[in-house]
């Protein structure tokens, strides 16, 4: 069965961590992006700031984040750092070659810097 509105947003933050995760202001389109909810660093739930405000949440942007206003409480939402993914932060090697002990002339290099 699916949550009613008027608590899912309640159940959102007692449950899961918010995170600003992609956020962008124009005075054309207004403040657009997503707010991302996490269990144990673990993406649960993803909603863009249209559908939030479709629920009832009012948005505030601050140096910070936003402030996350509903039902007359505000909390704060930062773009907290998510820990690093130990398979995509390994860098993958690479291949150096060695330097020849004899000089390459380029041609426009040694034109320009001869002395």
């Amino acid at each position: 069965m699916a949550p009613q509105t008027n608590t899912i947003i309640e159940h959102l933050l007692k449950t899961f961590r918010p995170r600003l995760s992609t956020t962008a202001y124009s005075p054309e389109t207004g403040f657009v992006g997503n707010i991302d909810f996490y269990d144990n660093y673990q993406l649960v739930e993803t909603y863009k700031i249209k559908e939030l405000h479709a629920l009832g949440v009012t948005l505030l942007r601050k140096p910070y984040g936003v402030d996350f206003i509903y039902n007359g409480k505000s909390f704060i939402v930062s773009s907290w750092r998510l820990p690093d993914d130990p398979v995509q932060s390994t860098p993958e090697p690479i291949a150096v070659s060695q330097p020849s002990s004899a000089h390459q002339p380029d041609a426009i290099t040694d034109k320009l810097y001869k002395p």
